[in-house]
């Protein structure tokens, strides 16, 4: 084995070899690019670039849509309005098969348009509807495995944090890539509810008790979690924070980062009339709790983000001093493969990724390797970007370390983990098969963005 070969393995496998021995994510991918930018360079490029790379990793206007999009929906969720979400989506569903289960997709649906985190909205919708669900005769790993599916929506449907990140790595622009994030989320909670109903139709504790007792005695009376007052302001609150963000973007009235401001600031003013027009004593304080744990847990999700954009800025330099993408360009060249196959085969690569690695350490490790063949190859980046997202989705939910089936099996002591990915196979299985159609037919993922004027 030659040297260059070996200089470029040694930090590949070291980082493997971190990840499995549980170091955090952004040390593993900064310890791996140092030893890389080192044996490929010498000490005193690697102190030149320690200098600067952390700066101008994190030193980008772009990325202060992060915050804004974190903030925004940790307001929601620690107003409270997230029980009137999901109060208003079990009524809507609640005359169909399984309409808890098809309520719990659609809140996840719903509030993923807003927190734009696919961990949060497993664990804020998980904590209402597994409780609700069980109380209904629900079998608790298949509730548990219903919420953890349907937390994926938050990472396509906008405002998404990872893809942001994803146009940030690849320059590739962010408000097309939330247009184009758009019709493929909403087709998989579609592809989900019809999952819920077909599941609620075969299975007595997978919705069909619920529907045997409706018809016996009529349509089940709802007892909601929250009030007439909260359910009004928690639809009004998605869908005004839907229509500044998305509605901007599309009409050109906002730019990106100023839409994650602007939804910022509306979700701010929303959760303080939400708390002063209570008429109850002590409002005022209680907004100011809310607002502080929200600012609170939005710094420490931006500074772990941040982290990593570090770590996967280093890491990245390594593989472009390695030449990486390069020499995977050339050999992909002479190799005489088929174009179509090449971009099979780095979806592919992403499975097994994603049953050892969480998504977002995914986007950051694969991304510079993977861009520029797509690219070069002459496929469209954003297309690309979408597909790349759902195998990110999928591995979320593949064991050994789907992140989200372990947030929801977290939340019952009498959930085990093993139990949870038995149940969410099925919902692996349309994921897969919605990433077939959307790479057999590209202009689902971009007729949108094609028809706003941004391409």
């Amino acid at each position: 084995m030659s040297n260059d070969l070996l200089f470029t393995l040694a930090p590949v496998v070291m980082l493997f070899f971190l990840l499995a021995f549980q170091v955090p994510v952004a040390l593993s991918l900064g310890a791996a690019g140092v030893v890389g930018i080192v044996l490929q360079g010498d000490l005193g490029t690697t102190t030149s670039t320690l200098a600067s790379l952390p700066y101008s990793s994190t030193a980008v206007f772009t990325l202060t849509l992060i915050p804004m999009f974190i903030l925004m929906g940790l307001l929601v969720s620690h107003a409270g309005l997230l029980t009137g979400i999901f109060d208003i989506a079990e009524r809507l569903t609640r005359r169909l098969p399984g309409g808890l289960a098809a309520a719990t997709v659609s809140a996840c649906a719903f509030f993923g348009g807003i927190s734009g985190s696919s961990v949060a909205d497993a664990a804020t919708i998980g904590r209402l509807s597994i409780a609700e669900m069980s109380r209904r005769k629900y079998e608790v790993a298949y509730s548990a495995a219903v919420v953890a599916a349907s937390g994926t929506l938050a990472i396509l449907i906008p405002p998404s944090i990872v893809l942001v990140l994803y146009g940030i790595l690849t320059g590739e622009s962010i408000g097309d890539m939330l247009l184009a994030g758009l019709v493929p989320g909403l087709l998989t909670a579609v592809v989900y509810l019809i999952i819920v109903i077909v599941q609620a139709l075969r299975h007595e504790d997978r919705g069909g008790a619920a529907i045997r007792s409706r018809q016996r005695n009529g349509v089940d009376n709802i007892q909601p979690m929250s009030d007439v007052r909260t359910r009004v302001f928690g639809v009004f609150t998605g869908i005004t924070l839907f229509v500044i963000v998305m509605g901007g973007l599309y009409t050109g009235v906002f730019t990106s980062t100023e839409a994650g401001g602007v939804g910022a600031l509306a979700a701010l003013i929303i959760t303080l009339l939400f708390f002063v027009t209570s008429g109850k004593p002590g409002q005022f304080s209680a907004a100011g709790r809310a607002i502080s744990q929200a600012l609170r847990e939005a710094a420490s999700l931006t500074a772990m983000v941040f982290a990593l954009l570090i770590g996967g800025g280093l890491f990245s330099y390594f593989l472009v001093l390695a030449r990486v993408p390069n020499d995977v360009s050339s050999f992909i060249a002479k190799a005489n493969i088929p174009p179509v196959l090449i971009v099979i085969l780095l979806l592919l690569i992403l499975l097994p990724l994603g049953m050892i690695i969480d998504g977002l350490s995914m986007l950051l490790i694969v991304t510079p390797i993977a861009y520029p063949i797509v690219t070069e190859l002459g496929f469209d980046g954003i297309w690309f970007g979408i597909l790349m997202i759902k195998m990110i989705e999928i591995g979320l939910l593949t064991p050994p370390v789907g992140l989200n089936v372990f947030v929801v099996a977290g939340l019952r002591p009498e959930l085990r983990v093993e139990q949870v990915f038995r149940r969410v196979g099925i919902f692996v299985v349309a994921e897969l098969g919605i990433v077939a159609l959307l790479f057999i037919f590209p202009s689902i993922i971009t007729f949108l963005p094609s028809i706003s004027g941004g391409r």
